[in-house]
């Protein structure tokens, strides 16, 4: 099975960002039953998440070895004001790994 992770925005709304990405995560999969869509947020962004402390840097780093581990990232609308986003997709291509947009992948309503 093919693994996706899902690269969204995070930090400025963290509560609807995460939201907005899980609802994404739901929709790929619905279409794309075969494929392993993986949500970071759901997984290691919290509330206490943030960019200037250890906690942060622990997640981002639990983020890159998840993302390692796929075939393919999604970028999200927002990526490119997104510090993380950015991070993950110059990782992704160092990596080797697919990139794709979302709104090239497929509509979403």
């Amino acid at each position: 099975m093919k693994r996706y992770y899902l690269s969204h925005p995070f930090t400025g709304n963290e509560d609807e960002n995460k939201a907005d990405a899980d609802r994404i995560r739901t929709f790929l999969k619905q279409k794309n039953p075969e494929i392993c869509f993986m949500n970071p947020l759901g997984m290691f962004g919290g509330k206490e998440t943030d960019y200037c402390t250890a906690l942060y840097c622990t997640a981002l780093s639990d983020a890159m070895e998840l993302l390692s581990c796929c075939d393919a990232i999604i970028l999200c609308p927002g990526w490119e004001n997104s510090t993380g986003c950015r991070g993950e997709k110059a990782f992704a291509m160092k990596q080797g790994i697919e990139v794709k947009y979302l709104d090239e992948f497929m509509e979403v309503p």
